[in-house]
């Protein structure tokens, strides 16, 4: 069924709200918007949200609400987003954490499923402290890419049979991910780059599975 109409109106509504960078919600009223469980599909009209202030909140019932076409970025302190799935390849990015007109702290993004995107998950800009737990990241072009961060836990994370590379790590900066895996992508499981002006360093790995990578063999090395 086509819902783009019923998404981008709720998606409207929920900017609508947003006070700007740097606006403060209390807990209790957090703004958030919810998908309960059901198929929304904006494929026809692919819906870009774009948060607007400070504790933003993108929730649903877990992987029983399935969303495609819907690509979220966040620009905002204290946003978190959770419990759903994102799919489709209308929409080039599943997630975004973007930190390049003003700095991202502190979000955090909780058992959330993204696939058949050109990249799964994204982060660059000025951003730190963020949390991605429990994130699965299946058949994207890149599964999870880091242009830049000054600092990102990834824990529980498992990325698979991405198109190209699992992680690529561009820049970064206090990169960890604990017990995660990248496997069965068919460019590299982790592929690090990095030069004097854009550097990698200080990324961790603890109890990290990288294995069965390079399927396609012209990406292999010889």
């Amino acid at each position: 069924t086509d819902s783009a109409a019923g998404i981008q109106a709720a998606v409207t509504y929920f900017l609508s709200l947003g006070v700007g960078y740097g606006g403060q919600y209390p807990s209790s009223d957090q703004l958030a918007l919810y998908f309960p469980s059901g198929d929304y599909n904006a494929d026809s009209a692919p819906v870009t949200i774009s948060t607007t202030g400070t504790g933003q909140t993108i929730f649903g019932d877990g992987s029983t609400s399935q969303i495609s076409g819907v690509r979220i970025q966040i620009n905002d302190n204290r946003c978190d987003l959770h419990d759903f799935l994102l799919k489709g390849s209308v929409s080039p990015e599943g997630i975004r954490v973007d930190g390049s007109l003003n700095p991202v702290r502190s979000g955090s993004i909780v058992n959330v499923y993204v696939r058949d995107r050109a990249i799964g998950f994204f982060v660059t800009g000025n951003n730190s402290h963020f949390q991605l737990t429990n994130v699965t990241l299946e058949k994207n072009t890149v599964g999870f890419r880091c242009d830049d961060t000054l600092g990102m836990q990834l824990t529980n994370c498992h990325i698979f049979s991405s198109v190209s590379d699992g992680i690529k790590i561009n820049k970064a900066g206090e990169l960890k991910f604990d017990n995660c895996t990248s496997i069965s992508n068919f460019g590299y499981g982790l592929h690090i780059t990095g030069s004097a002006s854009s550097q990698s360093v200080e990324c961790y790995f603890t109890q990290f599975t990288c294995t069965v990578n390079q399927l396609d063999s012209s990406n292999r090395d010889s």
